[in-house]
């Protein structure tokens, strides 16, 4: 949560954690893991958020895809690593695309290599947009 701050300048904030009896929302989970609670402002959602805008938008942010990932993307600059990067993620409001639940990491040079994300050639980017 703390680079999705970083890097998306989020208000989100956390409020704490809880441990619920019920059945875990994600598949094959047992129930009494811990959830994270969290709180940021309420964004009226303003048309939809696309694969097309959230490309148009993540390019901006220095961003690149990553080819047959789960909506896989990294930015070189940083080693910063999106995964999850879906419609469902984003709400589209007034001042633009807001990403609300990616799931992302930092990569170090070595890890960046072992997934294959080291290529550094700007001159021919890669153009993916997940359907």
């Amino acid at each position: 949560m703390a680079l999705h701050i970083e890097v998306f300048a989020s208000d989100i904030r956390l409020e704490g954690v809880t441990i619920s009896d019920k059945p875990s929302m994600i598949i094959g989970q047992p129930s009494g893991q811990p959830s994270i609670v969290i709180s940021q402002l309420w964004y009226e959602k303003n048309g939809v958020a696309t694969n097309e805008s959230i490309h148009d938008m993540l390019v901006e942010e220095g961003f690149r895809p990553v080819p047959s990932s789960y909506f896989g993307w990294y930015r070189p600059s940083d080693g910063v690593v999106i995964v999850d990067a879906k419609p469902d993620n984003f709400i589209r409001t007034s001042e633009g695309l807001i990403p609300i639940d990616l799931q992302m990491a930092q990569f170090d040079q070595d890890q960046l290599v072992a997934a294959r994300l080291n290529e550094t050639d700007e001159s021919a980017p890669v153009i993916f947009i997940p359907r």
